[in-house]
């Protein structure tokens, strides 16, 4: 499957209520593409209800890369539009070590940053991924969001095992919330 092409055939609908979670489940073969967090953030989205996707911190691709500022710092400031100050403060706050250089961070370092950059907004719904990340590595996005839940409602998209060997799901979403499987498939 391209994740250029992936198309959840049905989101499941659930009234998002603060303090709850929700893990969405995909087959473990698939790529996810970027597009099915926009599609998950999309179906709970509503006139009263602001939806946010953490979105791992990255610098841009290409040649806008060489004229992309590398600062974490910058990063912050950008994505959850806020000063300086305010974004040394976000940072500091984070339950993980970042490096002051955003590439020379690893995966967990930059899911924070994309949780706390989507956070500050104060959303309704939170939109986040662990895909990819090691079960020790899922555990502590799971703790951070759980200890600041209160105020928003929660949905993770995490791999599960292929639905068709019929084996359970990935045991660090057990810990989250109920878990529905999504449907993905290839979209020409």
């Amino acid at each position: 499957m391209s994740a250029k092409t992936a198309k959840i055939r049905n989101i499941p609908s659930s009234e998002p209520v603060r303090g709850e979670a929700l893990t969405f489940l995909v087959p473990e073969h698939c790529r996810v593409a970027e597009s099915v967090l926009d599609q998950v953030a999309d179906s709970f989205r509503s006139n009263d209800t602001t939806v946010a996707i953490a979105r791992p911190a990255r610098l841009p691709k290409g040649i806008r890369r060489i004229f992309a500022s590398r600062s974490t710092v910058s990063w912050v400031e950008k994505n959850a539009e806020v000063d300086r100050l305010v974004a040394q403060a976000i940072i500091s706050s984070l339950p993980e070590v970042v490096h002051p250089k955003l590439d020379w961070n690893a995966g967990n370092p930059r899911n924070f940053l994309g949780l706390a950059a989507a956070l500050y907004s104060k959303p309704d719904v939170i939109v986040f991924s662990t895909l990819g990340m090691d079960p020790l590595g899922v555990a502590r996005p799971y703790a951070y969001v759980k200890s600041k839940r209160e105020e928003f409602f929660a949905v993770n998209v995490e791999w599960g095992i292929d639905a068709a060997e019929n084996e359970d799901c990935n045991t660090a979403a057990l810990f989250y919330g109920e878990q529905i499987w999504l449907g993905i498939e290839d979209t020409p």
